[in-house]
């Protein structure tokens, strides 16, 4: 039998409506946890969803995270103890 082959996904391309998790992480430096709790916050918008149950994709419009992103502090203030 022949072993799977891991697939390494396609960069979203930069003219595309919406981004999915995946590019998302990795553009942006957030691990997913972080991207679906500053959601939950309201810092970034719910993504749209596309199908159902098992089959649904979760995608951001591109303009909508890049807007949310310039709202982000770009560095975390050091606390001094």
């Amino acid at each position: 039998m022949a072993a799977k082959q891991h697939t390494v996904p396609e960069p979203a391309p930069q003219g595309s409506v919406f981004i999915d998790i995946r590019a998302l992480v990795r553009d942006y430096g957030l691990s997913r946890t972080t991207v679906f709790r500053l959601c939950e916050e309201g810092t970034l918008p719910q993504p749209v969803r596309t199908g159902r149950g098992r089959t649904c994709k979760r995608l951001w419009r591109r303009t909508d995270i890049e807007a949310a992103m310039d709202m982000l502090p770009r560095e975390k203030p050091h606390v001094m103890a």
